[in-house]
């Protein structure tokens, strides 16, 4: 009886200590992927950061570069993070712009 319940202990341990911590993250994650809306930048899990122009079932339209109107086709799940928006990211996910950044897009 005592090795079957260790057993059962150890199962429970390991359930909260890592699948249901990855299930919260996961759930997490589609609730951002599904509030995916035209406007917000994101950064996908290539690094490439841009802003929505156009959102389908299952892909969407990234404009990545201003002056040259370069736009990019992603599947919604090549996004690894939303940087504007309240689109179920983990409070404010907006990173401290430099004053490069800045004039580049001025």
């Amino acid at each position: 009886m005592q090795p079957l319940l260790f057993i059962f202990l150890m199962f429970i341990v390991m359930w909260f200590l890592l699948i249901r911590p990855q299930q919260r993250e996961q759930a997490q994650r589609t609730a951002m992927i599904n509030a995916l809306k035209k406007g917000d930048r994101v950064v996908t899990i290539g690094g490439i950061m841009g802003t929505i122009q156009a959102v389908h079932e299952h892909d969407l339209v990234v404009k990545i570069d201003e002056k040259s109107n370069t736009r990019v086709r992603l599947l919604k799940t090549a996004v690894h993070q939303c940087l504007t928006g309240d689109s179920g990211g983990k409070g404010s996910d907006t990173p401290a712009r430099s004053a490069k950044e800045e004039a580049v897009e001025a």
